[in-house]
């Protein structure tokens, strides 16, 4: 079934392009799987095609909700959009579904891998969360979605998602295990003055309040499948 949707899909390219442009956008399609939650770089959709034109396909594809496009923003306060910056951003397929099978992963192998096994397991984690967090409103409203990213000279911090809760800016940890760096996370939070963050992980549901000379903030720790009801 998930071999004919995503068929389905190519197949539907050929109403609006032909030729080799058809074969672009095709070529593309196949290899978003491959990069979500990772900062868009057009060289890795086709080296050999003009980044302009690979810019192109990507919005088309956008506006016809075949991706989301998370973008960057500062985070500084709400709205979070008005910091937002269009230029920078990552993106998320369709469904976590077909995001594994477009990658070749079946439902079978889930019987037989490991965890260490799985080098994408981050981002079947962030693809997961995303798609959750992207339609939490309802209520009839485009979805947006945004992460915050510093990028130094040595060292990057990236948050996987920055979503609004109220008249709060609440940055979201994504972590496919039960153990991982919040090196990222507690930077946002000290320099922002946050108070108060959510990860999702393979732990069981918890607070963690965490207090240093720098500031303190409180964490919500919450299992990876509550993010379908926990907003």
């Amino acid at each position: 079934m998930q071999e004919q949707i995503l068929g389905t899909y190519i197949d539907d390219f050929a109403k609006y392009a032909n030729g080799r442009d058809l074969a672009d956008m095709q070529g593309i399609f196949r290899r978003i799987s491959a990069n979500v939650g990772k900062k868009v770089k057009y060289v890795n959709f086709d080296r050999d095609m003009k980044s302009r034109d690979v810019k192109s396909v990507l919005e088309l594809f956008a506006k016809a909700k075949i991706i989301a496009q998370v973008f960057n923003t500062d985070a500084n306060g709400i709205p979070i959009g008005a910091e937002e910056d269009r230029d920078v951003w990552k993106p998320l397929f369709l469904d976590v579904g077909l995001m594994n099978h477009a990658n070749g992963l079946r439902e079978s192998f889930f019987n037989e891998i490991s965890d260490a096994d799985l080098v994408n397991e981050g981002a079947i984690a962030e693809q997961f969360v995303g798609q959750q967090l992207l339609y939490r409103k309802g209520n009839g409203e485009l979805p947006t979605l945004h992460y915050w990213l510093r990028e130094g000279a040595k060292n990057n911090a990236e948050v996987d998602y920055v979503i609004e809760d109220g008249l709060n800016v609440l940055p979201v940890e994504v972590k496919s295990g039960k153990s991982g760096s919040l090196r990222a996370l507690r930077e946002m939070m000290i320099s922002k003055g946050l108070k108060r963050a959510v990860r999702f992980d393979a732990n069981i549901a918890s607070v963690q309040k965490v207090v240093s000379d720098e500031g303190s903030y409180e964490i919500e720790n919450r299992p990876l499948y509550s993010s379908c009801s926990a907003w």
